[in-house]
């Protein structure tokens, strides 16, 4: 089992903003359960999918020439995007 250190470690040598992962249904089901606890489902179909896209926006301020950079999580649950409680 992959862990958030392990992760860092091979994103750290990895020049892609790409990376994908493979799991069971009883994991894409907790991955749910413990980010969107009010989703409902009543099980997982075959071949799903959880897909989070992390979005960076630059922006320049106008008066002293300084970036802003902001980032943006969408969440994609076969090919439907669900929204986080309190975002």
């Amino acid at each position: 089992m992959l862990n958030i250190k392990k992760i860092k470690e091979i994103k750290s040598r990895l020049d892609t903003s790409f990376l994908i992962y493979s799991a069971h249904d009883t994991n894409v089901a907790n991955i749910i359960n413990q980010i969107f606890p009010n989703f409902n489902f009543t099980f997982i179909p075959y071949a799903s999918n959880l897909i989070f896209e992390v979005y960076r926006i630059t922006q320049k301020n106008g008066l002293n020439d300084e970036k802003n950079t902001n980032f943006y999580v969408r969440s994609i649950f076969n090919g439907k995007p669900i929204e986080i409680d309190g975002c």
